[in-house]
């Protein structure tokens, strides 16, 4: 039961969480977040239990574990590993949306869809202990657009069995996105340095004759992170790499070796060693380290 729920508009109030349960808005009675890190996440809810910070159409939503559960207190630090957090950090890598209940006063509240920006790991205010911090942004209502019908339908039969037949005319429809802009002339540096060659695994599309790769920040723009766009902040790198990098099965330690998934890093078959970088790009230590911080569980 992902995105919205038929039947159950924005703004719907609940008198507790057994009827939110039932409406199949929220399909848990206790936890405060549904899904699995193989499916995402289909629902979370803000109720004050945790540090969260909310502003309305942005939340940074705090993740569950580490602790007491006599006192409420936080007693170790929390895990990306944890069923819920992993469940956001799937819903995070796929992009996809998450419903959000606020309680109000003694009831509950379906306050729309949010996607999962960004996640990382943060001392909150006077806290000794890390948690999980998810940025959480509103998806505005969209408005339907009108295109022309497309002529021709599926047939179950032309496709094999269990298969999902599709759309062969799929909805339109137009919002409003806000984007952070970007200094192209920093990421068309950095790329034209290395040849766009990817400087973790040392591949270098083309297409045509044109050569492809990617502009990737270390410490990201924005959110939770609030990184700079500079050349320090850098890098060059093939989608693949820039996707595991960016989900941080990819990483940068003090050395420059690469790790994958916590292991000397293989990439198409060979091992990686260390970042290639030239000896005109000097890379921030502050980014990398930010970076390493930042999923760090302990």
């Amino acid at each position: 039961m992902f995105g919205e729920i038929a039947g159950v508009p924005e703004g719907t109030l609940f008198a507790s969480r057994r009827e939110a349960y039932d409406a199949y808005v929220h399909r848990a009675l206790q936890a405060g977040i549904v899904g699995t890190a193989a499916t995402g996440a289909q629902s979370v809810v803000v109720s004050g239990g945790y540090p969260d910070v909310d502003e309305g159409a942005r939340l940074l939503y705090t993740g569950h574990g580490g602790r007491d559960a006599s006192t409420g207190q936080q007693t170790k630090h929390q895990s990306f590993g944890s069923p819920g957090n992993a469940a956001l950090e799937t819903s995070r890598i796929q992009g996809m949306a998450v419903r959000v209940i606020r309680k109000v006063g003694t009831r509950y509240r379906y306050d729309g869809l949010y996607r999962v920006e960004e996640s990382m790991l943060v001392y909150p205010d006077d806290g000794e202990f890390k948690v999980c911090r998810f940025e959480m942004v509103k998806i505005d209502k969209a408005v339907d657009a009108t295109y022309a019908p497309i002529e021709g339908k599926l047939s179950p039969e032309e496709h094999h069995a269990g298969q999902p037949i599709g759309n062969p005319a799929p909805g339109r429809r137009s919002t409003n996105v806000q984007r952070i802009i970007r200094a192209t002339n920093v990421a068309d540096w950095v790329k034209e340095l290395y040849d766009h060659t990817c400087q973790m695994c040392g591949t270098r599309l083309t297409m045509g004759d044109r050569g492809y790769s990617e502009g990737a920040h270390i410490r990201p723009l924005g959110g939770l992170h609030q990184g700079e766009d500079v050349v320090e902040n850098l890098l060059c790198l093939c989608p693949n790499c820039h996707v595991l990098f960016d989900g941080g099965a990819l990483t940068v330690e003090e050395d420059r070796s690469l790790l994958l998934n916590g292991e000397p890093a293989v990439l198409n078959g060979s091992p990686a060693g260390k970042l290639h970088v030239d000896d005109e790009h000097l890379i921030g230590d502050e980014y990398l380290n930010h970076r390493r911080e930042s999923r760090k569980e302990s």
